[in-house]
């Protein structure tokens, strides 16, 4: 889905209030960047309604903390802005946003035409969320969409702590040599290494490989942040011409 509805007094909700207060433009810019990914991966295929990006990449994205997007992402579903199923961060009021104007695709019409129809398309509106709260025979529908799309996928990996026998492939290396960092590799990897062996419990991914990546990025950027910026040599103002003569 290219774009949703987003109302403009949206600011105005009480439970989006509620998260300012606590969070400021903060919270609020994170609720709206994470129902753009859940709606940015809404097709005919995908009806979920799930938030599939964890907090560690919208940490990255972002530039938050991904304890922080955590923190933050718990207290919209204790606003019941969002829902968790089991670990799985949803946002099912999206669902009331769709219409068949956002898209040509004849089956992504039907689609969006049969969950504003089911059991007579009855939405209740709650007073003070400006996305109004989606009908139990509705929400099972979608559970149920999600349940079927995961009983024909493969499981998730599970996430395991840093692995001992890590090491830097002929793969991994090649990556890091394309990607032109003024970084070393193997100074980079080892301060990474020794922070992932210091808080094993905190830092648990399903692919290591990729959270190396990441770090290596955040590596790069963190020492060109750390260069002295190029400046202008002064200008000196020109002698005094002793004839008086410009």
């Amino acid at each position: 889905m290219k774009w949703f509805k987003h109302d403009s007094g949206a600011h105005l909700d009480a439970k989006l209030q509620k998260l300012r207060i606590k969070y400021g433009l903060e919270g609020y810019g994170l609720y709206f960047y994470c129902l753009e990914l859940i709606a940015m991966n809404i097709d005919e295929k995908n009806l979920t309604f799930e938030l599939e990006h964890d907090s560690e990449i919208i940490a990255f994205n972002t530039g938050l903390h991904y304890e922080r997007v955590q923190e933050i992402i718990s207290t919209m579903v204790s606003l019941e802005l969002f829902e968790n199923n089991n670990g799985m961060i949803t946002c099912y009021k999206l669902a009331s946003r769709l219409d068949q104007s956002m898209t040509s695709n004849p089956q992504m019409r039907k689609m969006i035409s049969k969950i504003k129809e089911n059991h007579d398309g009855v939405m209740t509106e709650s007073r003070g969320n400006h996305d109004g709260v989606m009908t139990k025979s509705c929400k099972i529908r979608l559970d149920k969409n999600r349940l079927d799309k995961r009983s024909n996928s493969a499981p998730k990996s599970k996430k395991h702590p840093f692995p001992s026998d890590f090491e830097i492939t002929q793969a991994m290396r090649d990556w890091f040599s394309k990607q032109s960092f003024a970084i070393a590799i193997e100074t980079a990897t080892d301060d990474w290494q020794d922070n992932m062996l210091k808080n094993t419990s905190k830092y648990q991914y399903t692919d290591w490989t990729a959270a190396w990546r990441s770090a290596m990025k955040k590596a790069e950027q963190w020492h060109q942040e750390r260069q002295p910026r190029a400046t202008q040599p002064k200008r000196r103002n020109p002698l005094p011409n002793p004839r008086g003569e410009s």
